[in-house]
C-alpha cells in the first residue's frame, strides 16, 4: 500500500501518523497566563556563591587578629572550628590552639575555602528566595 500525498487544503484539525490521529496545533501562539519558569536558575545560584567566597580569600590576608573581635569570633566558630573538626573526623591530624597543630595548612584552607564556599551558597539561595517571594507578592498585590 502506497501513502497518499496530502494536497494543499486538505488537512484538517486531524491528521493520521501511522493509524493515529495527530492532534495539529494552530500555528498563532497563544499568550500564556503563568510565567514559564527558567532553566539553570540553580547553576546561576552556583556562579553568585562564588563570589562572597573570592572576597572572602581576598579578606583572608589579613591575620585573624587585625579583625575587629566579633568579627574574629564568627570566623573562628563558623568557618575554623568546623574545619577542624573535618579534617580531625577525617584523620588528618590534631588541632590545638596553644601548640603545634598536625593538620597540613593546606588541607586546613583548603576545608576553610569550601565551607566559605558552602555558607555564601546558602545565603544565596535565601536571597533568591526571599526576592522570588516578595516579588510574587508585590504582583499579587498590584492586580
Amino acid at each position: 500500500m502506497r501513502p497518499k500525498a496530502i494536497q494543499r487544503g486538505e488537512a484538517n484539525d486531524q491528521t493520521y501518523i501511522n493509524h493515529r490521529p495527530l492532534e495539529v496545533e494552530p500555528a498563532v501562539s497563544v499568550p500564556r497566563t503563568r510565567e514559564t519558569r527558567r532553566k539553570g536558575t540553580f547553576w546561576m545560584a552556583l556562579v553568585w556563591a562564588a563570589i562572597p567566597t573570592v572576597l572572602a580569600i581576598g579578606f583572608g590576608d589579613l591575620r585573624i587578629n587585625d579583625l575587629p573581635e566579633q568579627i574574629a569570633t564568627v570566623v573562628f566558630v563558623a568557618v575554623l572550628l568546623p574545619a577542624v573538626v573535618i579534617c580531625e573526623r577525617l584523620g588528618f591530624g590534631h588541632f590545638n590552639i596553644f601548640s603545634g597543630s598536625t593538620i597540613p595548612d593546606w588541607l586546613l584552607f583548603s576545608v576553610m575555602i569550601a565551607l566559605v564556599y558552602l555558607y555564601s551558597l546558602i545565603l544565596v539561595v535565601i536571597g533568591r528566595l526571599l526576592v522570588r517571594l516578595l516579588v510574587g507578592w508585590a504582583r499579587r498585590w498590584q492586580g
